[in-house]
């Protein structure tokens, strides 16, 4: 709040202040991991931080297989903390209640940035500037929220997330993508509603992307990474720039790889594409990248760099480019 203008301090600083519980601690955790930048811009809405937190336990009070818990109050506990609980089938299809750690649920299911879109209220009929991302704003009711958005609402002859979600018992049955677990039912929704192709637009915003009913893998990826944070699964997305792909993965007790109709398979890539990796990362909704390589390789090496001045001290910012031989090209 210090980096922001006096005004937008007020501004922000009085959401947390007007929240209520159980919403408190959703709302302040989002106000303090999103941007100074979209905080100060046009494109925030102090309504959309509120109707993200409130989405979370509506959606919660429809879902069989997921509850929302909360652990104390913000006026009796200094920790007072919100995860979730879902069901789970082990491998000898015996049920299971397995509890998300706290942060993975802040990060994950909470924050309602994916990737690299702006989180804002987006107009679905617009099209997308392939610069900017920004044109498609529009204030509500014309703008949506994603998160609202696909879950309440579907395009005339696709189907609707939140009626396919509500026929799930389970979070995931450990093994595949079955209509009667939720992860299944993303996919199947996905499928139902998606196209793999494109033409020359290419939409960032989960509202967008959703609306034109086409896309390649970056499209397929944050729609995905959307419906696992609507079903209440920890999501997010991972990226191999050198092999120019991106793909998901959700929270099952550990990360697992989620890509189409491929599941828990990370290896798919090198032994079942082809691909070489240069390096394979997991981006958090603030931009923070995670590396993933081992669990996507067979084989990787860790390099540790450093820059130097003239006078041996550290360089700030120092920026490292590395190479990849691929065939006869370097990426």
């Amino acid at each position: 709040l210090s980096q922001l203008s006096i005004q937008k301090q007020l501004i922000w600083a009085n959401v947390i202040n007007e929240a209520i519980d159980p919403y408190i601690d959703e709302i302040a955790f989002t106000i303090a991991n999103l941007s100074v930048q979209h905080l100060e811009s046009d494109f925030s809405y102090t309504q959309l931080v509120s109707e993200n937190a409130e989405l979370i336990y509506d959606i919660d009070g429809d879902l069989n297989y997921v509850e929302v818990l909360d652990y104390g109050t913000s006026l009796t506990d200094g920790d007072y903390y919100s995860t979730t609980r879902y069901w789970k089938e082990d491998a000898n299809g015996v049920l299971q209640q397995i509890e998300v750690p706290r942060d993975i649920y802040y990060w994950y299911i909470v924050h309602p940035k994916i990737t690299d879109e702006i989180p804002s209220y987006i107009d679905p009929a617009h099209s997308e500037s392939n610069s900017t991302h920004n044109n498609n704003i529009a204030d509500p009711p014309l703008g949506m929220f994603w998160r609202n958005f696909l879950y309440n609402h579907n395009d005339a002859g696709y189907p609707k997330l939140k009626y396919m979600l509500q026929n799930c018992d389970i979070a995931w049955n450990g093994t595949n993508l079955s209509a009667d677990n939720a992860v299944g039912a993303t996919e199947n929704w996905i499928a139902q509603s998606m196209v793999f192709t494109s033409d020359n637009e290419r939409p960032h915003q989960p509202v967008r992307i959703y609306r034109k009913h086409i896309g390649r893998c970056g499209e397929h990826a944050d729609l995905r990474a959307a419906a696992l944070r609507i079903a209440l699964i920890p999501g997010t997305s991972i990226l191999t720039i050198s092999t120019d792909h991106t793909w998901n993965e959700f929270w099952d007790e550990e990360w697992i790889h989620y890509d189409g109709g491929s599941v828990n398979n990370p290896l798919l890539y090198e032994n079942g594409w082809g691909k070489v990796h240069a390096s394979v990362f997991e981006i958090r909704s603030d931009g923070v990248l995670n590396p993933v390589s081992e669990r996507y390789s067979g084989e990787y090496a860790t390099f540790t760099m450093y820059a130097f001045d003239g006078e041996g001290t550290p360089i700030d910012g120092a920026r490292f480019i590395l190479g990849v031989r691929d065939g006869t090209d370097i990426r």
